[in-house]
């Protein structure tokens, strides 16, 4: 119903789209391909 849309659209917005403070206030997104440029980089 409707309550698992917004449960659905919070849920990607918090894991994917919000600056997380863990994260050096970076989105998952961002960090992710952060970590993947650090990776090849010393690879």
């Amino acid at each position: 119903g409707e309550a698992q849309v917004l449960v659905d659209w919070w849920r990607e917005v918090y894991n994917k789209e919000r600056p997380h403070m863990s994260l050096g206030y970076k989105t998952p997104a961002e960090a992710a391909e952060t970590n993947i440029t650090v990776d090849q980089r010393t690879g």
